[in-house]
Parts: structure tokens; C-alpha cells; sequence
């Protein structure tokens, strides 16, 4: 399957049971406000990018290669850890 953004997590900052904030490296693509990441299928791992900070500053997308805090939405928030590799499939599942 083609990727269109793949994170990795660094850190986890903070958890609850439907939301996690953490930093992230941005290894391939562009990842957007609304795009829906997922880890390896046994996980069930399924959020959504809600909030992207790079520098301190609200922004609607990290590019390739940037770092940044974000917040993720969704099933299995709770269990993102840190050397995770989140993707986002290509074609789809972005909300704006």
C-alpha cells in the first residue's frame, strides 16, 4: 500500500483513552490537519490529526523531515508509544 505521510513518535506527552499528544518526526510526505494515521493492522490502532504545533505555532500541516508536537484522535490513542511509525494511506481519509 502506497503512503502518503508516515510519523514517528518520539516522545508521548499526554495520553487519555481517546486522544494523545506526543512529538513526532515526519519522515515521508506531508501530514495535514484531518488525515487519519494508523499503525501495523494487529494494533487497531486509528486516529486522526487534530492539532499540529512546530515551534510553539498552531499550523495546518508538517512537512518531510520537521519535527512537532501533535494531537491524535481516535481508537487506540491510548496505546501510541514512543519508535511508533504512524502512515496515513495515499488517497484519502483527510477531512479539512
Amino acid at each position: 500500500m502506497a503512503k502518503e505521510a508516515e510519523l514517528q513518535v518520539a516522545s508521548v506527552e499526554e495520553v487519555s483513552p481517546t486522544e494523545c499528544r506526543c512529538a513526532v518526526r515526519n519522515i515521508r510526505g506531508v501530514a495535514s490537519l484531518g488525515m487519519v494515521f494508523r499503525a501495523e493492522p494487529s494494533r487497531g490502532i486509528e486516529v486522526r490529526l487534530t492539532e499540529i504545533l512546530w515551534y510553539g505555532r498552531t499550523v495546518a500541516q508538517l512537512d518531510e523531515a520537521h519535527t512537532g508536537k501533535v494531537t491524535f484522535a481516535g481508537a487506540g490513542a491510548d496505546s501510541i508509544r514512543p519508535d511508533d511509525v504512524l502512515f496515513s494511506p495515499a488517497g484519502g481519509n483527510h477531512v479539512p
